[in-house]
């Protein structure tokens, strides 16, 4: 990271990635305790990215995504060469006969990108509207991207409680070298 990270850019940016991965209308307080935020910051914060449309307000004040969004989310996929690389594979070899999915970690979730269930053929829209996050523990692939950081990196990041849990998935997703 900068020498000089701008705190203010890295709260927005989780505060929009938080509430985009609600699914639902939220409120401010709500989502300032899910991020351990002070709500005054928070508010500040929706306000300010609903002045250039990425959030938005609903009858009852609660947030929710504001068509800036979805702008994002279209220039987002055209320059990431994941999605340029992944998804033409995925679409051509995905077996009906098993989960496919693609996710990254972000922070200690794991946000699917493409997910598809056994026994039917995911178009595209499909697959990817499907997403979901789950707590990177509760995850296959989140236990695999786990695994690939050292014990001490991860130990700074989690809480002893969540540590505790994943430990010995990490353990067995090592020895077994997946």
């Amino acid at each position: 990271m900068s020498s000089q990270p701008n705190q203010s850019l890295i709260d927005g940016i989780r505060c929009l990635q938080y509430l985009v991965s609600s699914g639902k209308a939220i409120g401010c307080r709500e989502l300032a305790r899910q991020m351990g935020m002070n709500s005054t910051r928070v508010n500040r914060l929706l306000m300010t990215m609903a002045a250039v449309g990425l959030t938005m307000q609903d009858e009852q004040r609660r947030y929710l995504p504001g068509p800036g969004i979805h702008a994002l989310a279209a220039q987002a996929i055209r320059g990431s060469s994941l999605f340029a690389q992944a998804l033409p594979q995925l679409e051509a070899h995905a077996p009906s006969d098993i989960v496919v999915a693609l996710g990254v970690l972000w922070e200690d979730q794991v946000i699917y990108i493409w997910h598809s269930e056994p026994g039917e053929r995911a178009t595209t829209s499909q697959a990817l509207s499907g997403y979901r996050m789950l707590p990177a523990w509760q995850s296959v692939i989140g236990v695999a991207l786990l695994a690939a950081e050292s014990d001490e990196a991860l130990k700074i990041r989690f809480s002893p409680e969540q540590w505790q849990q994943m430990a010995p998935l990490l353990t067995e997703q090592r020895a077994q070298n997946f």
